[in-house]
């Protein structure tokens, strides 16, 4: 069992890493962090076909094959804004049809998230999704890559419906950002992030700085929490789940303790 910490400024942050298993359970229902409302369908849309009026539901159980339209809100934790747009092509089965996903800011400063699309979870998609996910350059977590999940704890999917790629955008800074969904062993559609490679080289002949996977605290006292993040490259900002369809994104001033 981990111990609470003593509150640290971000800037004491530990340079090791080490492995630690456990699981983060908590969270507003998505009725109360939408405010009793649909989120508007008014912004960024990874495809043309544009999805039916959402009601608002928690994580959806609906069959492997059939077609669901399903939710999750990246939640403002103290960041100014928030916004995520697709970029790229999604990656679905072969017989699973997308029907588009809306990411729309709310005016609490959230991101509600629409998709709807036929789900049938694939070997295939779950590859893409993790040949794409940057390498965390230390060993702290199964496959060594930047990934975090609705579930919690460390590891990474063996399928998924779909993956959308884009760009998560934190007070102006923008950072690549997948978004993917699978089927946990109770048949429930678990969310799953993915922190983009970045492979491009400096000016100077550097690698990049990658997305990284990281074990931090919010809170204090007895409200302190241990999460799994996923650290932007910069080391601004740290987005974690929960076992609800949320993604909640902090600034580096919200998070101490990190290893």
């Amino acid at each position: 069992m981990l111990s609470k910490p003593n509150h640290e400024s971000p800037s004491t942050r530990q340079t090791s890493r080490r492995k630690v298993a456990f699981w983060a359970v908590g969270g507003m229902s998505f009725l109360a962090l939408c405010g009793g409302v649909a989120p508007s369908l008014n912004a960024a849309v990874a495809q043309p076909s544009q999805p039916s009026k959402p009601h608002i539901a928690a994580t959806s159980s609906a069959a492997v094959g059939s077609e669901s339209t399903e939710y999750a809100v990246f939640e403002n934790e103290g960041v100014s804004s928030l916004g995520y747009t697709p970029a790229g092509a999604v990656q679905t089965g072969p017989n699973e049809p997308f029907g588009g996903a809306t990411f729309s800011t709310q005016p609490d400063g959230n991101v509600g998230v629409v998709v709807k699309a036929t789900l049938g979870t694939t070997t295939d998609v779950a590859q893409w999704f993790k040949g794409h996910a940057a390498k965390d350059p230390s060993t702290f977590h199964d496959g060594h890559l930047a990934v975090v999940h609705q579930a919690g704890g460390a590891s990474t999917p063996s399928k998924l419906s779909f993956v959308i790629p884009g760009n998560l955008t934190i007070n102006g800074n923008s950072y690549p950002l997948m978004i993917g969904q699978g089927r946990d062993w109770l048949g429930l559609h678990n969310w799953w992030l993915g922190g983009t490679a970045i492979s491009s080289q400096t000016s100077q002949g550097q690698q990049p700085a990658q997305w990284q996977y990281v074990l931090g605290w919010v809170g204090s006292g007895e409200n302190a929490v241990g999460e799994y993040f996923l650290e932007t490259p910069d080391g601004k900002y740290f987005i974690t789940t929960s076992n609800q369809p949320i993604f909640k994104v902090y600034p580096a001033s919200a998070v101490y303790n990190v290893s």
